[in-house]
């Protein structure tokens, strides 16, 4: 009898392995929804840059085919976008402001996006601007106002560590640092640290060759949020008072290319370093983007978590255009 039973069972699970196949259907191309191609732009701007910045590019519909050339976005550095493919050389951007004052941003193809020297067209703090750009599939708009105000970094600390990274020793800053809310308004905050030192490039496996060159690199801080802090942070229940970073790490790359590009190790060569603590007051266009790209990030592809969308505020397209206030602190160490 219980051989009869064991047949049954696994006749069932046959039978329901066929029923499951049958409820696959293909659908063809054709009946799919269409999906639009849609003009993705990003541009952060800051009374404190040098350079005015504008991206262009050209969203991948959800549903078709997806060219093997083409790639996404990603934030890099916390708020400069990096896109493969799709790019738009042959757009016309314009930025303008509330004075009725405009500038014709170029095209500059070495580095596949739109710039111009933050001289030809200063950004004032508590100014509005607003940000046309026409492309061959449309035309899109956004608007962002810069903060009024910034505050600086206060009581920071740094440390360093060594670390071990596939048997070779290496050097790591560890910093973090607070500043007190700007009292009476909703804010919105993020932080950012970079790291310049001399290093000691080589080639070979030893740390002390007998030559070597020495050359000034700069390094970009993450943000590992161990001490419970957040990287976008609000002032919210928290007005006017001191506000604190998360941890930043810079790590000290072992292999470098060099602008004769070849390759090198790199050493720390032991000498003072220049470090700098950047707290950036950021309107809301600019927190809700970068969060909600963050928390989409950190779901590393979970199947059981359900995303977040991504805001714009960009009329009939994607992306983000938006304005910060950030003071710098600079620290030798």
């Amino acid at each position: 009898m219980r051989y009869i039973i064991q047949i049954l069972v696994l006749a069932g699970l046959i039978g329901s392995l066929s029923s499951c196949e049958s409820l696959i259907t293909t659908v063809p191309e054709s009946k799919l929804p269409k999906e639009t191609e849609k003009v993705v732009v990003h541009a952060y701007i800051s009374p404190q840059d040098s350079i005015i910045i504008v991206k262009v590019g050209i969203s991948t519909p959800l549903l078709g085919v997806i060219n093997g050339n083409e790639g996404s976005y990603s934030v890099v550095g916390q708020d400069t976008i990096f896109y493969a493919g799709g790019n738009v050389e042959n757009a016309i951007v314009v930025l303008s402001n509330s004075k009725k004052q405009s500038v014709e941003i170029p095209y500059y193809k070495p580095e596949m996006l739109y710039k111009i020297d933050a001289h030809q067209f200063p950004i004032e703090a508590g100014e509005t601007y607003t940000l046309n750009v026409e492309t061959p599939i449309g035309k899109v708009e956004a608007t962002c106002t810069v903060p009024k105000e910034n505050t600086i970094a206060t009581n920071y600390k740094i440390d360093t560590l060594t670390d071990n990274i596939n048997g070779i020793f290496t050097k790591l800053f560890r910093i973090n640092f607070d500043w007190k809310d700007i009292a009476g308004q909703a804010n919105y905050y993020t932080t950012k640290t970079t790291l310049t030192t001399p290093m000691r490039l080589h080639r070979g496996s030893s740390e002390y060759p007998p030559n070597y060159i020495v050359r000034t690199i700069k390094y970009y801080g993450y943000w590992n949020e161990d001490n419970g802090q957040q990287i976008y942070q609000t002032d919210m229940s928290r007005d006017g008072k001191v506000i604190s970073s998360p941890i930043g790490m810079v790590q000290l790359g072992m292999d470098v290319a060099y602008s004769n590009g070849e390759r090198y190790n790199a050493y720390f060569a032991g000498e003072k370093s220049t470090i700098t603590l950047e707290v950036l007051n950021t309107d809301k266009n600019y927190y809700d983007y970068h969060r909600a790209v963050r928390i989409n990030n950190r779901q590393d592809g979970n199947p059981f978590v359900e995303p977040v969308p991504i805001p714009t505020n960009i009329k009939n397209g994607l992306g983000c255009f938006a304005a910060s206030n950030k003071s710098i602190l600079t620290v030798v160490f």
